[in-house]
């Protein structure tokens, strides 16, 4: 958990993202009650690392919902030429230092290095070889798994619905510092779909040895829970990549060249939703991670109805 939010804080920092308001739930949380407000602001600010990441990717999630209903039906469609060159960075603002103004007791401050910018680095130093090695460890632990004698028992691993989801939330966050990226159209945004598939409609297995016979943790969360949240943060960097897609070329990429995802996150986004809207509820859950759910998937719905609006035609060949 330690390594992921120091991905996503170095990502953010090296990108030069201001750091975005705390979301606070306070129509859906349970329970209700809560101290006065200043102390209140006071407490709910200090954050741990793991907590400050989830609140990033959440109002990312938000902040996009908000573009999903107010932006216009037609997108304005980048060149082609222009899909995979990086956008400038803004102005610097390092003042040439005038050695003759320098302290005589000021010799120890480092020399300023000029920075690179993140977006050169997103694809090969902390993206896909993160998405790379989750694949690899996948295919170690089920050749782990296929050479024991009672498969499926003891610990899961690192394939708990806690860490998937926190792994998912780190993407989300990557992938949105990341996004300018030359590589983001026809790399990043296809294998973190894939990913996020696959995560999403995959239910990890249970381990028994941290739920007792109530079906709880020692913190009173259900697996049902856990599993739900992997739902939501899968969804959520589904979110983030059409919104990159549709923002860089109009989603024209995504949507011709990697039709069958396209189609399979619409299938997968409103089969959640309508059953959100029909009244199922996570068993155990509800609350703030269920209005989540039901969020993300009615933006991915509409954001995949936007690009498959645009493109339908070139997609069938007219």
């Amino acid at each position: 958990m330690s390594i992921l939010n120091a991905l996503a804080l170095g990502a953010r920092e090296l990108a030069n993202l201001v750091e975005l308001p705390l979301q606070i739930q306070s129509a859906t949380a349970f329970p209700s009650r809560q101290l006065p407000e200043a102390q209140h602001a006071r407490y709910i600010t200090q954050q741990t690392d793991t907590q400050r990441v989830q609140a990033l990717l959440g109002s990312i999630t938000s902040d996009t919902l908000s573009r999903v209903r107010d932006s216009a039906p037609e997108p304005t469609v980048i060149q082609r030429e222009r899909q995979l060159r990086v956008r400038p960075p803004p102005t610097s603002k390092i003042v040439p230092i005038n050695r003759q103004t320098i302290p005589s007791n000021s010799s120890t401050t480092p020399a300023k290095r000029d920075r690179i910018p993140f977006s050169t680095l997103a694809a090969e130093y902390f993206i896909m070889p993160l998405v790379n090695r989750f694949w690899q460890y996948i295919g170690d632990a089920q050749a782990r798994e296929a050479r024991r004698v009672r498969p499926g028992a003891g610990s899961a691993g690192g394939l708990t619905p806690q860490v998937l989801s926190h792994f998912l939330t780190t993407l989300g966050v990557l992938l949105h510092a990341g996004r300018h990226s030359p590589a983001f159209l026809a790399v990043l945004a296809p294998e973190s779909l894939g990913l996020a598939i696959q995560l999403g409609t995959t239910r990890v297995a249970k381990d028994d040895d941290e739920f007792g016979s109530g079906g709880k943790d020692q913190s009173g969360e259900s697996w049902e829970q856990r599993q739900g949240r992997v739902v939501s943060a899968a969804l959520e960097v589904t979110l983030v990549v059409l919104e990159g897609c549709v923002e860089l070329d109009g989603g024209r990429s995504i949507a011709l060249e990697h039709a069958a995802q396209v189609l399979a996150v619409e299938e997968w986004s409103r089969g959640v939703f309508e059953a959100l809207e029909k009244g199922l509820r996570i068993r155990g859950g509800g609350g703030a991670n269920e209005t989540r759910m039901t969020a993300a998937a009615a933006g991915v719905a509409m954001k995949v109805s936007q690009i498959l609006e645009k493109w339908r035609r070139s997609l069938v060949g007219e």
